[in-house]
């Protein structure tokens, strides 16, 4: 792995008579190895088949094209940026439980959790004080232990690549850039 590696793509969708093809830029691995895991300390690459990597990177915030970043993602948005108008910098609680409580997007609600809620649905992490700072993530939780606590988690990393996580709070490397679980979306 090593930076950008960029490869453009056309993708053809067809079915009952009806075809429709879109064409894209997608890029393979930003970061080294030892930089994916210093974000998540569960990180592994072992072979091209064998890694966390569950989706390619897609281009970023105002290019045309396929894009979406973790609040997208984890709110099964795949075809838009969400972020940058909604809130400057990390939400405050109450803009962020708003914001995931609006069921006038897709017909989704995601209402507020507590903290390790059962059966979560989305995971919001920040290290910072809420409202501050710039490093809020979002993940999608996949999977659940028999007691309902997230035992994986997917994220878009912005525009770079979906990431497969293994438990709920797999960004608290020290000086990562996500950080810790803070707030749990049913």
């Amino acid at each position: 792995m090593g930076s950008w590696y960029s490869k453009g793509a056309s993708f053809t969708s067809s079915g009952s008579g009806v075809s429709d093809t879109m064409d894209s830029t997608l890029f393979v691995t930003f970061y080294s190895e030892s930089g994916y895991v210093g974000i998540d300390q569960n990180f592994s690459y072992t072979s091209p088949t064998l890694n966390n990597f569950r989706g390619v990177s897609t281009v970023g915030p105002g290019d045309p094209g396929y894009k979406y970043n973790c609040l997208a993602y984890a709110i099964d948005i795949y075809y838009d940026w969400e972020w940058g108008s909604l809130w400057n910098g990390n939400p405050e609680q109450s803009q962020l439980d708003t914001y995931m409580a609006d069921t006038t997007r897709d017909g989704t609600a995601y209402p507020t959790a507590d903290f390790l809620s059962v059966n979560a649905k989305v995971v919001y992490y920040s290290d910072e004080d809420w409202g501050d700072g710039n490093d809020g993530h979002f993940a999608k939780v996949k999977s659940w232990d028999a007691q309902g606590i997230p035992t994986t988690v997917y994220s878009k990393w912005g525009s770079l690549e979906l990431i497969y996580s293994s438990g709920f709070n797999p960004f608290t490397v020290a000086g990562g850039s996500y950080g810790a679980a803070k707030r749990f979306y049913r």
